[in-house]
């Protein structure tokens, strides 16, 4: 007979494996109007929290490299994303804010979700500190005060890929 219980447990704990894995990706973009060149790591994380993440390399034509972290979420209109600031934690020793570049919002559907889309450039030194970090926290500023995401050790990865990618 099938113990009915045990392939409860099962079901159950393969959903939970399954709540927690980060669907992490890397991709390539050309700006066919300047030619430059865009790698991105991006994630879709829990979405009742961070709907997605991305870490972008942004390659001009005349070399400049730009790195931006681009954040999405859909929540609650307190929970939005503010206009302010974002910090971010390397190895639990650096913590420096960096300002918010671009913030966007915008009503859903369900009048009580909100799209909420910040953009951040990275400063060349922070770039430097991720490239040999082990963990890094960012912490949003929302108008309920702040939300934590640490990044899965695979991302982190996929973060450092993406700063030692060439053109």
């Amino acid at each position: 007979m099938i113990d009915l219980r045990k392939v409860a447990l099962i079901l159950s704990l393969i959903m939970l494996w399954g709540v927690t894995v980060v669907s992490a990706e890397i991709t390539r973009g050309i700006d066919t109007f300047t030619e430059g060149v865009t790698i991105n790591s991006g994630i879709n994380a829990d979405p009742t929290n961070l709907k997605s993440l991305y870490f972008s390399k942004i390659i001009q034509p005349n070399a400049v490299v730009d790195y931006e972290i681009q954040a999405t979420r859909i929540n609650l209109k307190d929970f939005i994303f503010l206009d302010t600031f974002m910090e971010i934690n390397i190895d639990n020793y650096s913590v420096q804010k960096i300002a918010v570049k671009e913030a966007k919002k915008m009503s859903l559907v369900n009048k009580n979700d909100i799209y909420s889309n910040i953009i951040v450039s990275v400063p060349n030194g922070i770039v430097q500190e991720i490239t040999s970090a082990k963990r890094i926290a960012l912490r949003f500023q929302t108008a309920a005060g702040s939300y934590v995401y640490v990044l899965p050790d695979p991302v982190l990865a996929e973060w450092q890929q993406v700063i030692n990618t060439e053109k």
